[in-house]
């Protein structure tokens, strides 16, 4: 233990010393550390603020995909019944086609037959009529009818 005592009391000495002669170095040296010290800690919190704020926008960019491909399923959906509807119209329209189609075929006879019973009349001469058509009573009509050469409604 004598011996460490000695050798402890000259390193210390001899470092006392050292410090002496070079405190300018030394407290340059400590100001150098602290200012870069400083930067570092300024840059690296400069670095996570950016960092968050880029973690936050990717939040937010997730949101508004994830609210995107919702508000694209809805439509989807909704593109889907119109569609289903369009398709529904188009065979309601396709059923009055047809209906109008009949009706228009079934006026066309009528009017051959028509005009086949007019030459038919002409022919056995009963074309044009000798007498005027009767007109029969309907009290309930709120149209006009022509009676005698009178309008009466």
């Amino acid at each position: 233990m004598k011996d460490i005592t000695p050798k402890f009391r000259n390193f210390i000495h001899k470092t006392g010393s050292f410090l002496s002669k070079h405190s300018t170095t030394l407290y340059f040296s400590l100001f150098l550390i602290v200012l870069f010290s400083c930067s570092w800690l300024s840059q690296k919190t400069s670095y996570e603020k950016k960092l968050n704020q880029v973690k936050k926008e990717n939040l937010l960019l997730v949101t508004a995909v994830d609210e995107y491909e919702l508000a694209l399923k809805q439509y989807e959906k909704w593109s889907g019944e119109q569609i289903e509807v369009i398709k529904e119209q188009g065979r309601v329209i396709q059923k009055y086609e047809n209906t109008l189609q009949y009706a228009r075929d079934a006026i066309e006879d009528q009017s051959r037959l028509i005009k086949d019973l007019m030459n038919y009349l002409k022919k056995i001469n009963h074309w044009p009529p000798k007498e005027p058509r009767p007109i029969p009573e309907q009290p309930n009509r709120s149209w006009a009818i022509y009676e005698k050469g009178n309008y009466h409604e």
